[in-house]
């Protein structure tokens, strides 16, 4: 679909390339927002827990974006370990650095492509991508990369949503499906969870641990913030019966003042171990 609101602002596409939109803002207020979601929180923690951290170890963050999870992680490796984000986004890395200036020196922020990333052959202890390879052009070759980095016996975890499974509460269902359609198809990979336990099997990892988890934002303002409603109906614009799709939202909205709107989507977590 092209057209101006294919591009630019729009979260679906926009993470490729952040520091070419004019409104960064928009991406640091999503990333920001999401992290304190509770759905958000409770995978995390199971991420956390794959990881399998220690004191001492050295572990990748990929397409660590503002970088909170870096400074979780630098918590639990302690004063001998690092914790190491990169990203191809300079405006994320300079975020992530302004912020957790003064704060621990086990965290570092570094621009890098994670199809190449710049570090020597089993570096780390533990690698995690979170939500990041639906935006890549090659995700095989940044979880081959991410193999690469990691010493034998390491864990790699991964977490990205499947867009197919996305959901609003709505009960017209063929708009919805619609909207649900262009989204997904803005993603570079909006399938990208039910690829990944393929994706981690095809490097040879053992262990590996699949589970789903259902990512929740509540009322419309939420819903907008993480999942980009307005901008969707925009893009459908172009191309569909336009106030069809304007009447579906004022509904929407409508409805949001009895009863909170409620969106999902369904997150895969899949993690193995280098032999």
């Amino acid at each position: 679909m092209a057209g101006k609101s294919s591009e630019g602002d729009y979260l679906a596409n926009g993470f490729r390339n952040v520091d070419g939109q004019a409104t960064f803002e928009k991406f640091r207020t999503c990333l920001t927002f999401m992290d304190g979601l509770p759905s958000f929180q409770s995978y995390k923690a199971e991420m956390m827990r794959r990881l399998d951290l220690r004191p001492g170890h050295r572990v990748l963050d990929v397409g660590c974006g503002l970088g909170f999870d870096v400074d979780r992680v630098a918590d639990c490796v302690g004063p001998e370990g690092e914790a190491v984000g990169v990203d191809l986004s300079r405006g994320f890395v300079d975020a992530a650095t302004s912020r957790n200036s003064g704060g621990s020196s086990r965290a570092r922020f570094v621009v890098g492509d994670a199809h190449q990333l710049d570090f020597e052959d089993e570096a780390f202890d533990a690698c995690r991508v979170d939500r990041s390879l639906q935006h890549f052009e090659n995700p095989k070759r940044v979880i081959s990369e991410m193999c690469r980095v990691l010493r034998p016996g390491g864990r790699i975890v991964c977490a990205e949503p499947d867009w197919g499974t996305f959901t609003i509460a709505s009960p017209d269902r063929p708009k919805v499906r619609r909207i649900v359609e262009v989204w997904s198809d803005r993603f570079r990979h909006g399938w990208i969870g039910r690829e990944l336990f393929g994706l981690l099997h095809a490097t040879g990892l053992a262990d590996i641990e699949i589970t789903g988890h259902l990512l929740v934002a509540e009322g419309f303002s939420a819903v907008d913030t993480v999942f980009d409603v307005r901008r969707t109906v925009d893009v459908l614009a172009e191309t569909d019966d336009a106030q069809q799709f304007r009447d579906w939202l004022a509904d929407l909205l409508a409805s949001d003042v009895g009863c909170p709107v409620i969106a999902t989507v369904t997150l895969f977590l899949v993690s193995g171990r280098r032999n």
